[in-house]
C-alpha cells in the first residue's frame, strides 16, 4: 500500500512519540554557582551560543544544531561536568551531531572545530569527550523538537514556521526541560496567531487535527497552559489565540 504524505507523517509521528522519552534530558543546573568547578543555567546558554556561532560559520543546518544541543543536555543531565570541561563538551556534541547526520559531507574536522571555536581544547581532546560522549548517550539519533516541527507540518500542509524559533528556545535553558513536541507544538501556534485573519480561519480543520496530535502526545490543558506562559513570557508574545481543550 503506498501512502500519501500526511499517513507518512502521522506514521513519522508516532515513532518519535514513542522514542522521545529515553532521550528527555532532565537539567538540574543552578543559576549561580556553589563553587569555582560548578557550572551553572547561564554557562550553558552561554554555551549554546557559541554553538549557533559554529553552526553558521560551518553552514551546517539546524539539525545539526539542535541535536548537539540535545545531546550536551543529556549528557549534562547524567554527568556531573566541571566548568572548565563546558566548552570541550558542546563542541564534541556538535561534531558528533554533524557526523551522525552529515556522515558523507558538510562534518567539521576536529582539528578546524577546536581551532575556531577557541574552546581551549585541542583535537585529540574532542575526539576523547566525543568518545566519552557515545558511551554514555549511544549511537541511536534522539528524536529533537525539529524533527516534531517537521511531521506537524506535513499533518498540516503548513510551509512554516521554520526552526529559528527553535534555535532561540535551544539557548535558553529554561526550555531544557520540556518535551521536544511541546516546544514544536508552541512554534507551530505562535506561527498560525501570526498569519492574517483570513488566514487562521482557513485554518480551522488543522487546527481540530492539532487537537487529535495534542491527545496523541498526552499534553493536557493545564501543563501546557503553564509551559506557554513560561515561553511567551521570555518571548514577549501575547497569550495564544487558540485555547487548548483535550480531555
Amino acid at each position: 500500500m503506498v501512502l500519501n504524505n500526511e499517513e507518512e507523517a502521522w506514521l513519522r509521528l508516532e515513532t518519535l512519540i514513542s522514542q522521545e522519552p529515553q532521550f528527555q534530558p532532565l537539567l538540574q543546573l543552578p543559576s549561580l554557582a556553589r563553587d569555582e568547578n560548578e557550572v551553572t543555567s547561564g554557562m550553558r546558554d552561554e554555551t549554546v551560543q557559541v554553538l549557533r556561532c559554529l553552526k553558521v560559520c560551518f553552514d551546517l543546518p539546524a539539525e545539526v544544531l539542535l541535536l548537539a544541543t540535545l545531546s550536551m543536555d543529556r549528557f549534562l543531565t547524567k554527568m556531573r561536568a566541571l566548568r572548565r570541561h563546558l566548552a570541550v563538551i558542546g563542541v564534541a556534541a556538535l561534531h558528533l551531531a554533524a557526523e551522525s547526520l552529515r556522515p558523507s559531507s558538510g562534518c567539521p574536522e576536529l582539528s578546524r572545530l577546536a581551532i575556531v571555536s577557541q574552546c581551549g581544547c585541542t583535537a585529540a581532546d574532542l575526539a576523547r569527550m566525543s568518545g566519552l560522549m557515545q558511551i554514555k548517550l549511544g549511537s541511536t539519533i534522539a528524536a529533537t523538537a525539529l524533527d516534531f516541527l517537521n511531521a506537524f507540518r506535513s499533518i498540516l500542509g503548513l510551509t512554516g514556521p521554520d526552526s529559528s524559533g527553535l534555535e532561540v528556545l535551544a539557548a535558553d535553558s529554561a526550555c531544557s526541560n520540556f518535551r521536544p513536541c511541546e516546544l514544536a507544538l508552541v512554534l507551530l501556534f505562535l506561527h498560525i496567531d501570526g498569519c492574517p485573519e483570513k488566514v487562521r480561519d482557513s485554518l480551522a480543520k488543522p487546527i481540530g487535527e492539532i487537537y487529535d496530535v495534542c491527545k496523541v502526545l498526552r499534553i493536557f490543558n493545564y501543563k501546557f497552559s503553564s509551559f506557554n506562559a513560561k515561553i511567551l513570557e521570555g518571548w514577549e508574545f501575547v497569550i495564544f489565540w487558540v485555547i487548548l481543550r483535550v480531555i
